[in-house]
């Protein structure tokens, strides 16, 4: 077992306009899409887990405080997702070595996918590792915190996406066998697709 201190931000800020009703708290499977993304870094065996929250927070809140979850406000959450990243990130341990930057709306991510992803890291520390998909690169990346003053201070345009195109070097891409670090969802026919999904993969 690693002595790594891993973390993982959770996303949860937004507006979720074009779903028409707020998704961190719809329902998949018997609980809610958060409850299901906390439970699915539990798994994984990572307890310190920061819930990023704005609009709808007097919703989520409660939930949060039943899970036992830390959660971390964004008031700037209006200016768009790189806003909740960089308010995720300043609530972070100092000693925490790298972190899991997770948007609130991809709750299919297995948790074998999380921890190759750790694994990967603990063989080659500080660099930032990213799962890709027969190609294609997905969700979670896990960031060396050493990036942390980095993204923080960050003001240009591209937010998270742009600094890791300029840090390139540092990035591993692991093949996993999950496509669900691609599958999101921002529309009721992406959240009734993924319904069908959870089902499938349940049922086996």
């Amino acid at each position: 077992m690693t002595s790594q201190r891993f973390s993982a931000i959770l996303l949860a800020a937004g507006y979720s306009s074009r779903m028409g009703s707020f998704k961190p708290l719809l329902f998949l499977g018997k609980g809610t899409i958060i409850e299901g993304l906390i439970a699915l870094f539990r798994a994984s065996g990572i307890d310190d887990i920061r819930v990023v929250v704005g609009h709808n927070k007097e919703a989520l809140l409660p939930v949060l405080k039943h899970q036992a979850v830390s959660p971390v406000e964004n008031p700037d959450f209006h200016q768009g997702m790189f806003s909740s990243v960089q308010a995720g990130v300043s609530g972070l341990a100092p000693d925490t070595d790298a972190f899991f930057i997770m948007p609130g709306d991809m709750p299919l991510v297995r948790p074998q996918t999380i921890q190759c992803l750790m694994s990967h890291y603990s063989q080659t520390p500080n660099r930032i590792i990213r799962p890709s998909y027969h190609g294609k690169k997905g969700h979670p990346p896990l960031i060396p915190f050493s990036l942390s003053e980095t993204i923080l201070n960050y003001r240009g345009d591209g937010g998270l996406r742009e600094i890791l195109t300029q840090r390139q070097s540092m990035v591993s891409d692991i093949e996993v066998p999950d496509p669900n670090i691609l599958v999101d969802m921002d529309r009721p026919e992406d959240f009734n697709l993924m319904v069908n999904s959870f089902r499938n993969q349940h049922a086996k």
